[in-house]
C-alpha cells in the first residue's frame, strides 16, 4: 500500500520539531527511532518490490509503478531528512551511535536494501552526521567503515567477501567511496580544530597532552582506513579525490607535529603519556607514505595508450599539475616536520625513513639528484655561452665625445 499525505512531514513543517524540543518527556529514541525503524525498512522494501514488478509488468503498469516508486523515494528522503534534523537537536550521547547502527542493520542489510543511488546517498548522509557526532567510544563505527572499504575494494577487484552488504556493487561504488572519503575528511577537520584548540590551554600541560594524545590516537585509525583505500588509484577510480584527501591528511599531520614541536620548548614532552601514541602515528605514517609512493602518481596502461593516441587538454593537464604539486608539498612538509621533531627530542622513533621514497609525481616527476645535476649542467652551459660570446666579440673602439658646439653645428653652415 502506497503511503500518501505523510503526517510526519506536515507536522515537521508546522513547527513540530520545536514542540518536540520543549517537551522534555519525549526522548529521541522513543519518539523517533521506534516509528522510523518500522516505516523506513517497509518503504525500502516497497521500493525493491516496485522495481521487480516494473521489470515483469506491461508498459502501462511500468509507468504507474515508476510513479509509485518515485513517490516512495520522496517519502524516504523526507523521513531521512527529518531524522537528520532531530539528530542535530538531540543531546543524548547514545543517539548518534544508535542512529548509525539502525542505518546499518535496518537500511543496508536484509531484503529492504535500497539499490537506488540517490536513496543510498541520503542514507549515507544521515550516517555521516551520526559518525560526526558520535564519541567513537565502542569503535563500532570505525570497524564498519573499515569493513565497508574492504568490501568496495573487493567488488572493484571482481571478488566477493563474506558478509558483503547487498548495497555494495560496481554501480554503487562511487557513492560508497564518496561516503568513505567525506567521513575521513570530517575526521581530519576535527583533528585540525582540536590541534588549534590547544592554544586556549597553553599553560595547562596536562590538558595539552590529553588533547594531542586524542588527536594522535584518532589519526592512527584514520590512516589505517586510508591505507586500505590506496589501491583505488590502481583501478583508475577517484584519483583526484584520493589526492585531495591525501593532501588534507598530510596537512593535518603537519599541523599536529608542528604543535608538538612548539610545546616541546616550554614542556618536557618526553615524559608525556601520549608519546607512545605519537610513535604509533609515525609508524602508521611511514606505511602510508610507502603506499603513496607505490600507488599515487603512477600512470596506468590505459592512460599511457590514451596519451600516445591523442593529446590531453591543456586546462585539464594544468589542473592536475596544480593538484599534484600541492600534494607533493604537503607530503614533503610532514616528512621534514617529523625529522625536525626527531632531532629536537633526540628520539630515534621519530626518525621517519621511507623506503624507495621519491619526490614528485606523474610527468613532472622530480628527484633531488636529477634536479641538482640539471641545475649544475644549466649553470655550466650558461657560463660557457657567456665566455664564448665575450671571446668572439671584437673590442669596441672608444668614440671621442663631441663637444656641444660640434654637435649643434649643421653641415654647410659657416663657422662662427
Amino acid at each position: 500500500m502506497l503511503i500518501t499525505n505523510f503526517s510526519w512531514a506536515s507536522w515537521w513543517q508546522r513547527g513540530g520539531r520545536n514542540e518536540w524540543r520543549t517537551d522534555e518527556t519525549h526522548q529521541f529514541d522513543l519518539v523517533v527511532m521506534k516509528r522510523v525503524s518500522k516505516l523506513l525498512p517497509a518503504l525500502l522494501g516497497m521500493v525493491r518490490s516496485a522495481d521487480e514488478q516494473e521489470e515483469e509488468g506491461a508498459d502501462r503498469d511500468k509507468e504507474r509503478k515508476k510513479a509509485e516508486r518515485t513517490e516512495l523515494e520522496t517519502q524516504i528522503k523526507t523521513l531521512l531528512k527529518m531524522v537528520e534534523h532531530l539528530l542535530s537537536f538531540s543531546t543524548s550521547p547514545k543517539a548518534p551511535s544508535t542512529t548509525f547502527k539502525f542505518c546499518v542493520n535496518k537500511l543496508l542489510k536484509g531484503d529492504s536494501t535500497a539499490v537506488n543511488n540517490p536513496v543510498l546517498r541520503e542514507i549515507f548522509r544521515l550516517m555521516r552526521l551520526a559518525a560526526m557526532r558520535s564519541p567513537h567510544e565502542d569503535g563500532c563505527i570505525d570497524k564498519f567503515l573499515e569493513s565497508l572499504g574492504a568490501q568496495v575494494m573487493s567488488v572493484l577487484n571482481d571478488e566477493v567477501l563474506e558478509d558483503t552488504l547487498d548495497c555494495v556493487s560496481p554501480l554503487s561504488a562511487n557513492a560508497i567511496v564518496d561516503f568513505l572519503f567525506t567521513t575521513l575528511e570530517d575526521d581530519f577537520d576535527k583533528m585540525r580544530a582540536l590541534t588549534n584548540f590547544t592554544a586556549h590551554y597553553a599553560s595547562d600541560e596536562q590538558m595539552v597532552s590529553k588533547i594531542l594524545g586524542a588527536v594522535a590516537s584518532r589519526a592512527v585509525i584514520c590512516i589505517r582506513r586510508l591505507v586500505s583505500l590506496m589501491n583505488l588509484h590502481e583501478k583508475d577510480f577517484a584519483k583526484d579525490k584520493l589526492t585531495l584527501l591525501l593532501t588534507s591528511c598530510f596537512t593535518t599531520l603537519d599541523e599536529f607535529f608542528k604543535k608538538l614541536h612548539e610545546v616541546s620548548k616550554p614542556f618536557k614532552i618526553k615524559e608525556w603519556k601520549m608519546i607512545p601514541s605519537a610513535h604509533s602515528l609515525v609508524s602508521a605514517l611511514s606505511r602510508l607514505l610507502a603506499n603513496v609512493d607505490e600507488n599515487v602518481g603512477q600512470k596506468t596502461k590505459e592512460e599511457e595508450e590514451k596519451k600516445k593516441k591523442s593529446k590531453r587538454k591543456y586546462v585539464k593537464t594544468k589542473k592536475e599539475e596544480t593538484l599534484f604539486i600541492k600534494f607533493v608539498r604537503a607530503r614533503e612538509g610532514v616528512q621534514s616536520r617529523v625529522l625536525i621533531l626527531s632531532k629536537t627530542l633526540d628520539d630515534a622513533k621519530f626518525n621517519l625513513q621511507v623506503k624507495n621514497n621519491s619526490i614528485g609525481l606523474r610527468d613532472f616527476r622530480l628527484d633531488h639528484k636529477i634536479l641538482a645535476e640539471s641545475i649544475k649542467r644549466a649553470a655550466e652551459m650558461d657560463k660557457s655561452m657567456a665566455d664564448t660570446s665575450v671571446a668572439g666579440q671584437p673590442e669596441k673602439k672608444k668614440r671621442k665625445r663631441k663637444s656641444n658646439d660640434e654637435e649643434n653645428a649643421r653641415p654647410g653652415s659657416p663657422a662662427i
